[in-house]
């Protein structure tokens, strides 16, 4: 019931005509973009799956420079997607749909950590079938979002 909270969501079919390529991904990550700004609060970081990285990384190379001969020698450490008012970091991430791209704003992410599970060791325990101790370290802590509306997601 509380829409407002919800992260934004795009999808190339539906919501762009056509299906995700080379030639329609930055289209659709700017529609994308547009959607996740708020002021001056906008995407810093997007996560992209096997086959959206690649599309992005092909529809870039007709406009690539390369503007030292280190950068040619050695590739590049990421790319970058310019929208309006800023830029976001593009990163691929192989653990993640090969047809996913995430767009994050960073600001609004928190790693939250048990005060009472911060790496804490607990009492020694003797094992049941060698001679030696063990000492169990106990950790909690979640991922957390403060503005999830600020979030994006661009699926197939």
């Amino acid at each position: 019931t509380y829409t407002f909270w919800q992260n934004q969501y795009y999808r190339g079919v539906t919501d762009g005509g056509a299906a995700v390529s080379a030639s329609t991904i930055q289209g659709y990550m700017h529609q994308l973009y547009l959607l996740t700004i708020r002021n001056s609060d906008r995407t810093d970081l997007i996560v992209a799956g096997t086959t959206y990285f690649k599309y992005y990384w092909d529809s870039l190379v007709a406009i690539q420079r390369i503007t030292s001969a280190e950068d040619g020698a050695t590739g590049f450490k990421n790319i970058a997607f310019y929208g309006p008012g800023g830029q976001a970091d593009v990163m691929y991430d192989s653990s993640i749909s090969a047809t996913r791209m995430y767009f994050l704003n960073t600001d609004y992410l928190f790693f939250e950590v048990h005060s009472d599970a911060n790496f804490v060791a607990l009492e020694p325990r003797e094992s049941t079938n060698q001679d030696a101790m063990a000492r169990p370290i106990i950790f909690m802590g979640n991922l957390t979002a403060s503005n999830c509306a600020r979030q994006g997601i661009l699926v197939a």
